[in-house]
């Protein structure tokens, strides 16, 4: 048996300084595995990779989860948010905290009648909706994350009867047209859509915790998670792909 060429080892410990080393070791393990293996490696079947320094690579910002390469990755999808996950765990382990998510009623039948307002950019946007059916006064409007709104010609009408430009931020200080404590306020939470009385108020929002008041909707934290892993992965290849 002649190799010569070195490329990878699993361990650094078993990397050897030279050909003639690496040689006499596969020649020891090709003897022990004729002598007591029960099955042969077919060489040609096998892969090497060269040894080469593993890249670096940034922690992925918010924006990059949404990205239509690693929804490709990321297949598991929460319906109350839409944050995406690996596998079915990650979606699990994610919905035991979800407000929206523990807000969606499974049972009921929601069907939007008509789009009355609306909030926030593109991806961001909230509509204020009335539902179709029989409610009590106090549940018959809401506003709903647009994700939520199942109609895509009530929100056409609502734009166009308006003159509302979709892919601006609509209706910025507006107030709230809900009936509740916080009706008529004007300072409102981007992420949530959670309306305050003033605007420090509305800081003290964004600052507390979720168990304490705080805005429910704050980018969860991907650190360590499959998630980043996979997104990582999928950049290091790229990485790698251009520099070769």
């Amino acid at each position: 048996m002649l190799i010569d060429s070195l490329f990878y080892a699993d361990d650094a410990a078993l990397i050897s300084k030279t050909v003639e080393t690496a040689t006499k070791r596969l020649e020891a393990i090709q003897k022990g595995l004729k002598e007591k293996a029960d099955m042969s490696m077919h060489m040609g079947k096998t892969k090497v990779m060269h040894t080469q320094q593993t890249l670096e690579i940034a922690k992925p910002k918010a924006r990059e989860y949404k990205e239509k390469e690693v929804l490709e990755l990321l297949k598991e999808k929460c319906e109350g948010c839409g944050t995406p996950f690996v596998n079915a765990k990650g979606l699990h382990v994610h919905q035991r905290s979800c407000d929206r998510w523990q807000r969606l009623d499974k049972d009921k039948d929601y069907r939007v009648e008509a789009v009355l307002e609306a909030r926030g950019t593109p991806g961001e946007r909230y509509y204020y909706v009335r539902w179709k059916g029989k409610w009590n006064p106090e549940q018959k409007h809401s506003w709903i994350p647009e994700m939520w709104c199942n109609s895509d010609r009530l929100v056409d009408e609502f734009y166009s009867s308006n003159g509302i430009c979709a892919d601006e931020d609509v209706m910025v200080g507006a107030p709230n047209p809900m009936i509740g404590k916080t009706q008529g306020y004007t300072f409102r939470c981007k992420l949530c859509n959670h309306f305050c009385k003033t605007n420090a108020a509305l800081k003290s929002h964004l600052t507390k915790k979720k168990t304490d008041g705080g805005c429910k909707q704050k980018s969860i934290d991907r650190s360590g998670t499959l998630a980043e892993l996979a997104v990582k992965r999928l950049r290091r290849h790229a990485a790698e792909a251009e520099g070769l």
